[in-house]
């Protein structure tokens, strides 16, 4: 029996021992509530949601630390690590571990215990580790905790939704931006149609010389900022001393407006660099209107016909076309193509004015077409004064329409870019359009060849070869019957090999060459390094002439390997007489 008793006793320790052991190894069982931060690491914003359907009484415990130790004796120094709760429909904090009613325990870790009543609502509960830099709390990790819980009245219970979730919403939402991401534009055009009162709700980083994420309103008409997010007219939003929040109300006359909000490379609702704000959800811009009758999204497909189009555009196109403007017009100009970053626009709109470029498609100006991240969509508002106009649009080799190789942008059809007038359509008188996407009729054959002309007037030109392709080669003769000033107009590629794509002049008598392409009489053209452009006026004596043009297999009109300069239709050189 002894021996029986011994063994059912060492089974017993052995089980005692099991189970110590694996409670060594897991920790203390976690705690339950209605919200739960545990087990926490460094550096990370906790999220949770939760709901209140009658007024209900609530018992907070939170474990958190601060900055440095407390001082022997003296005031208790900032939070670092710590929580609070936002109440959802007014972005308000109703809650906050501050250190004015915290209790330091051993070393720098911060303890509250705290009731709270809340109304009727849906709340945000937040737990932070991000700390401004300090990190002098790693060790406190272990016992970092928030925990709330019920303890009277009305129902609440746990919802599961991301901090995107938290985000600005309900019927008198126009508009929000957050919670925005970091090195991102989001932009939208909109329609006051009656004097109308906007409230801007605002949170982003500010410091009193430079705005790093910040919103703006500016006339689409007339591109003038009617308000901007500034230091000086915002207040802290918590966390850092640079988050900084705008709560206020703007009074907008009729017309065409464009909101804007635009992040930097750090510091963002998805990857905070210190103590985030009070309301991390909001970070971004948000326009809430009591008369949404009043203002409305811009969208000029609704009610516009396009006036001039480029739509459903495929891999590798360059498409152009002239147009006239025969009295002054308000136009909307809407591009939708592919831009990952600033420096990155691949598929793109523009329109110019003889070589000027008065609108040209952008990251900045741009906001997501829906699909893909760089799907991108932008509404331009401009005034067009009597001339001649180009309207264009290019795409890369990749992520077109009926080819993409990320999600479809939501209107897939407007990939392109359409010219809608405003206000007099008959103000526009469209002119030739010198090329055509793949996906429609077959192109003519005068389209679809080097364009060559000569005209011997006084003040025409002498000679264009343009949109010029690969395995040309090309020579002109002409005579000048006195000294003559030649304005000359040449794109071409040049790489550390030489030149592959170049244009001469030689006279036709001696041989002796007058003019060329050369690296230092060229400047940048746009798009890949190798674009390189002459435009310049040279003078030559009386005597004849012939002009040369050539070009290799690769990188040019017809295929632009990398990217495409900024005017390829001018790919080629151009020589008239120069004005006096």
């Amino acid at each position: 029996m002894r021996r029986r008793l011994v063994r059912v006793q060492l089974v017993l320790l052995a089980l005692l021992v099991v189970l110590v052991f694996v409670r060594w190894v897991t920790g203390p069982p976690a705690p339950s509530g209605l919200v739960v931060f545990h087990d926490l690491k460094s550096h990370q914003l906790y999220h949770h949601a939760f709901e209140v359907e009658q007024p209900t009484q609530l018992a907070i415990s939170a474990t958190g630390s601060f900055e440095r130790t407390p001082s022997e004796g003296g005031a208790l120094p900032p939070l670092d690590v710590y929580g609070w709760i936002v109440r959802r429909s007014d972005r308000e904090p109703m809650w906050q571990m501050q250190s004015s009613y915290v209790t330091a325990d051993r070393g720098t870790v911060a303890k509250v215990a705290d009731t709270l009543l809340l109304d009727v609502g849906v709340y945000d509960a937040y737990f932070s580790s991000i700390g401004n830099g300090h990190d002098t709390w790693g060790r406190d990790r272990t016992r970092w905790q928030m925990i709330i819980r019920s303890i009277s009245g009305g129902p609440a219970h746990h919802l599961h939704e991301s901090i995107a979730d938290a985000a600005p919403a309900g019927p008198d939402v126009v508009w929000t931006s957050a919670p925005a991401r970091g090195y991102t534009t989001a932009t939208f055009p909109f329609e006051v149609r009656e004097t109308a009162t906007v409230h801007l709700y605002a949170v982003g980083e500010l410091d009193e010389q430079h705005p790093m994420d910040f919103g703006w309103i500016e006339n689409a008409s007339t591109g003038e900022q009617v308000w901007t997010m500034t230091y000086a007219e915002t207040e802290p939003a918590g966390g850092e001393d640079e988050n900084r929040r705008f709560n206020g109300s703007i009074t907008l006359a009729p017309g065409f407006y464009r909101a804007g909000y635009q992040t930097d490379a750090g510091h963002h609702a998805y990857r905070w660099r210190f103590s985030p704000p009070l309301d991390p959800a909001g970070w971004g811009l948000t326009l809430r209107s009591d008369t949404p009758d009043a203002i409305a999204a811009f969208d000029p497909w609704e009610n516009n016909t396009p006036v001039l189009q480029f739509s459903e555009v495929r891999d590798h196109a360059h498409l152009t076309q002239k147009f006239t403007v025969v009295r002054p017009v308000h136009v909307v100009i809407y591009s939708m193509g592919e831009i990952t970053g600033s420096d990155n626009v691949w598929d793109y709109g523009w329109l110019k004015r003889g070589e000027e470029t008065v609108w040209k498609m952008s990251a900045e100006q741009s906001h997501s077409a829906g699909g893909g991240r760089k799907n991108r969509a932008e509404t331009a508002f401009l005034t067009l004064e009597p001339g001649t106009y180009t309207l264009g649009y290019q795409t890369d080799g990749s992520h077109s329409f009926g080819d993409w190789n990320e999600d479809a942008p939501d209107h897939p059809e407007r990939w392109g870019v359409t010219l809608f007038a405003l206000d007099d359509n008959d103000a526009i008188r469209p002119g030739l359009r010198l090329d055509r996407a793949g996906h429609e009729d077959a192109q003519t054959p005068e389209e679809s060849q080097t364009m060559v002309w000569v005209n011997q007037q006084p003040d025409g030109e002498i000679l264009a070869w343009s949109r010029v392709k690969e395995d040309f080669s090309g020579t002109f003769s002409f005579t000048l019957t006195e000294t003559t000033a030649l304005h000359i107009t040449a794109l071409g590629e040049q790489t550390m090999q030489g030149w592959h794509d170049y244009g001469w002049i030689e006279n036709a008598t001696t041989g002796e060459q007058v003019w060329m392409m050369t690296v230092d009489n060229t400047l940048p053209a746009g798009g890949d390094e190798r674009n390189r452009r002459f435009d310049d006026v040279i003078e030559l004596e009386p005597g004849a002439y012939t002009a040369h043009y050539k070009t290799d297999f690769s990188h040019n009109f017809n295929d632009f390997g990398l990217d495409a300069p900024d005017a390829p239709e001018q790919w080629g050189m151009t020589i008239r007489k120069a004005s006096h």
